[in-house]
């Protein structure tokens, strides 16, 4: 993307990569990309990866996501959905 059309990928692409992995049940390549972005990956793409994690039943990834989630968004009560894993 970078070489072909001179754009630098940002967060956005980034989360919406997350999102299709997920989508398609690759949690462990979802969360490869995750941490080797070169962008700090923000509450969305942890969160995305948890609601992956969560429909596919990865547990232990699922936590490790509710880690990063949590300190971002104390304020919001949608992290407690990782509960339900």
């Amino acid at each position: 993307m970078q070489k072909e059309y001179d754009v630098s990928p940002s967060v956005e692409h980034y989360n919406c990569m997350l999102d299709l992995l997920g989508r398609a049940g690759d949690i462990e390549g979802a969360q490869a990309i995750v941490k080797e972005m070169p962008i700090h990956a923000d509450h969305v793409a942890w969160r995305t990866i948890l609601c992956a994690c969560q429909r596919f039943g990865y547990a232990d990834l699922g936590m490790n996501a509710h880690q990063y989630v949590l300190p971002q968004n104390e304020v919001d009560a949608n992290h407690r959905n990782s509960v339900n894993m």
